[in-house]
């Protein structure tokens, strides 16, 4: 058998949360495959202990589609050229 890949692998994922003023935000992003479940609580930003309540974040949905870090890279880096040559 051969060696297990180390490649990290991402997923678009609509996340959610309850604003304190009332009412929903929501958002989709790419992110990583052992975050991407529903249900699941997340936090961007450092990691640091004592997260407000108000600072995470719902798993809503998850794609069925898989992307290594290196193709969002790649597109990424595609998609900033493809905007700096088509804006007047």
């Amino acid at each position: 058998m051969g060696k297990k890949s180390s490649k990290e692998f991402y997923r678009q994922c609509r996340y959610e949360r309850v604003l304190s003023e009332g009412g929903t935000k929501w958002d989709v992003a790419w992110i990583p495959e052992k975050l991407a479940k529903v249900g699941k609580r997340i936090y961007f930003g450092k990691k640091r202990k004592g997260v407000a309540p108000d600072e995470l974040w719902t798993v809503t949905s998850v794609s069925d589609t898989r992307r290594s870090a290196e193709w969002l890279n790649f597109k990424h880096s595609a998609d900033s050229h493809q905007r700096e040559a088509s804006d007047v």
